[in-house]
């Protein structure tokens, strides 16, 4: 069986543990739950129009609808 390509979650996760911040391109491929649980990617306007929408759809506590992706340039 050939080897896989790219990179392990461990490697990632102690360079995280370390303080590093990975290259988008490999953040990306740690964060495809953004993509299975649903996600808008779009310009701030956009995120806020769209939270403004759908906004029964998320807890009380929760002000705006755009969010940064953790770990990430």
């Amino acid at each position: 069986m050939p080897p896989k390509r790219g990179f392990s979650r461990e490697r990632v996760r102690a360079e995280l543990k370390r303080g590093g911040r990975l290259p988008l391109h490999l953040a990306m491929r740690c964060r495809v739950r953004y993509f299975t649980d649903g996600v808008a990617l779009g310009s701030s306007d956009f995120l806020e129009d769209f939270f403004g929408e759908k906004r029964a759809y998320f807890g009380p506590r929760r002000k705006t609808g755009a969010r940064r992706m953790r770990g990430a340039e």
